[in-house]
């Protein structure tokens, strides 16, 4: 297996569920695997991740931010990205959506890929 480290990832970890993950998240970094949990609200796990384990948070972008990614993913395309901006702008639910780095990336690979992309009116419209 060479210097092979499996990996185990728990995406989307809730509150109420992490009772029944703890132990076996514990048993696996035990055994030298990487785990690697994400949840929305990293508070509550504080109390409850062992100490080996590190924290990171990903901090959400600020509107100027915001505009400088999509400023630099759509480098050869300033219209594309002026667009997305404003269209982030004009929605707030949307905005925070994507004040994520991940969830901003998302959104500019469907605006990249979809000449015809029109930006949702709700975050849940995202699924289709």
């Amino acid at each position: 297996m060479g210097n092979y480290k499996p990996k185990a990832v728990l995406d989307g970890v809730k509150k109420e569920d992490w009772d029944g993950i703890k132990s076996e998240t514990v048993r696996l970094a035990n055994w030298k695997n990487q785990v690697i949990l994400s949840c929305r609200d990293v508070a509550y796990l504080e109390d409850f991740i062992p100490a080996q384990f590190k924290i990171y948070e990903v901090i959400g972008f600020s509107e100027e931010q915001q505009r400088q990614f999509l400023n630099k993913w759509f480098e050869g395309e300033p219209g594309k990205a002026e667009k997305l901006f404003k269209d982030l702008k004009s929605n707030p639910r949307i905005r925070e959506f994507t004040q994520n780095p991940l969830l901003l990336s998302l959104t500019a690979v469907l605006c990249e890929n979809d000449p015809e992309f029109q930006l949702p009116m709700q975050r849940i419209d995202f699924n289709d």
